[in-house]
């Protein structure tokens, strides 16, 4: 046999035999020569046959599982845990983090309670000509986790059986993106990115805008797409289309901010397949809608309902999303999509874990359970909004991930404060509102800078309750 890495003459059985002890070069050796043996045997259907043959033997012994099975691991969040792998039969956690922050590993397959940090035993790391590393009880041997040198992800589970293909995730990206209206964005509302970010330590990003409604917040994001029909069914030439129509017709487009155009960037496609990039613009004062781009040579064919899609989709969707719509769904009566357009929001997270917060509607300050006409008609649609997002998501407290702003607002905000509670504010409390004096002078629906700023830590504190930031 010919020692490895001396440049002898050697027989090709003797070299083949070297190569194939030693895994690095193995590796370097098959780079090179698959390529050239694919090429040579292409066209030999026996050679073809016979591999086929053999690659099937080899995957049947190494118990590569194929299609749907319900070995194939699982990420949850379970009390005491903030991440935790675990087999989806027993539920047991195979790996994970502890609400300490503690890495725990299972090190036996044969029993559920026998676990260890990892700082406190030694987990055996495997390396060799089947495994590009694998984490493995350092008794038995018995991996529980690892990365084959095909690429594929392995983990075994406790039941047994051999390993389950698991995909890798997609890790979330540690900073909150903010969708909203005017309690989210507007003149002194910069929670988003002041004391969010100062509480968690994360970068924040707010899409919010003033006078939307969620549907306009899940256009933005990219999670609703738009449906756009041109007048002749042209893009013009000038650089500024009208926009004759809008979809998705389940929603309502015609809504606009008295005094400011809302600008939504994103892109068209024209029937020669050349993407347009440009604004979609709401403009003020109920003026319409139009699609802003660059001058074109002539104009361009586009069909009817071409889809509008924002440029902010895929940029920031691997972030933790704080949700808080609906308030003007309420007051302008159009709450029949607003949980349709939340479930959006969340889908549209592109991490494995959709690390997310919806916050609950909150009321104005004629909403209380005295109210009457209007403000009993948005008090009770208010109410149920939040009642069906509580439904879906679970209280935060309880390890969902919708948070009851009003009632917080209501019951605990004067104290966090530092204000005793005086008569007007009793009576607000008792009547289910907020305590007036919270709300900016003369304002219904607003709030002041220091309720703002206590609303953006309060925030930061749950996002670090959920584990988020971690």
């Amino acid at each position: 046999m010919v020692p490895i890495g001396r440049l002898l003459v050697a027989t090709p059985a003797s070299m083949a035999l070297a190569i194939r002890q030693d895994t690095e070069a193995r590796d370097a050796v098959d780079e090179r020569v698959a390529p050239i043996a694919a090429d040579i045997i292409a066209s030999d259907g026996t050679v073809i046959t016979a591999a086929a043959a053999a690659v099937g033997t080899a995957l049947a012994a190494e118990d590569v599982l194929t299609g749907p099975d319900p070995r194939v691991l699982q990420v949850i969040r379970a009390a005491g845990w903030s991440h935790g792998v675990v087999d989806p039969t027993t539920l047991a956690i195979l790996l994970g983090i502890d609400d300490r922050g503690k890495t725990k590993a299972w090190l036996r397959e044969d029993t559920l309670t026998d676990y260890g940090t990892l700082g406190d035993r030694t987990v055996k790391v495997i390396r060799d000509e089947n495994w590009l590393w694998a984490v493995a009880d350092p008794t038995t041997g018995a991996i529980f986790l690892g990365v084959r040198r095909t690429g594929r992800v392995y983990a075994f589970g406790l039941s047994g059986g051999g390993p389950a293909v698991v995909a890798s995730p997609v890790l979330p990206e540690k900073a909150t993106l903010n969708l909203g209206d005017s309690l989210t964005y507007s003149s002194g509302t910069t929670w988003p990115e002041n004391s969010l970010p100062a509480t968690t330590g994360m970068p924040g990003l707010s899409l919010a805008m003033f006078g939307q409604l969620s549907h306009h917040q899940a256009l933005i994001s990219g999670d609703l797409t738009g449906y756009l029909t041109f007048p002749s069914n042209q893009l013009s030439a000038t650089g500024v289309t009208a926009v004759s129509a809008m979809g998705p017709t389940s929603r309502t487009w015609t809504y606009s901010s008295s005094t400011y155009d809302w600008i939504v960037p994103g892109s068209v496609i024209t029937d020669d397949g050349t993407r347009v990039d440009g604004q979609l613009v709401f403009k003020s004062g109920g003026a319409g809608i139009e699609f802003r781009h660059p001058g074109l040579t002539t104009a361009k064919a586009i069909r009817a309902t071409s889809p509008f899609t924002s440029a902010w989709k895929g940029r920031v969707g691997k972030r933790t999303r704080v949700i808080w719509v609906g308030r003007n769904n309420v007051t302008q009566s159009d709450t029949s999509r607003l949980a349709e357009d939340i479930t959006m929001m969340v889908a549209g997270i592109e991490s494995t874990e959709k690390r997310s917060l919806i916050l609950g509607i909150t009321g104005r300050t004629d909403e209380g359970i005295s109210a009457s006409g209007t403000g009993a008609t948005r008090r009770a649609a208010r109410l149920a909004a939040n009642a069906a997002s509580l439904a879906t998501y679970g209280d935060v407290s309880t390890g969902g991930t919708y948070f009851d702003m009003h009632a917080w607002m209501r019951d605990e905000l004067l104290t966090v404060l530092g204000m005793t509670p005086d008569s007007t504010d009793i009576a607000d409390i008792a009547d289910d509102r907020i305590p007036t004096r919270l709300y900016l002078p003369g304002d219904t629906t607003h709030f002041t800078a220091q309720v703002y700023a206590a609303i953006g830590v309060k925030v930061g504190q749950l996002v670090i309750q959920k584990g988020y930031t971690l």
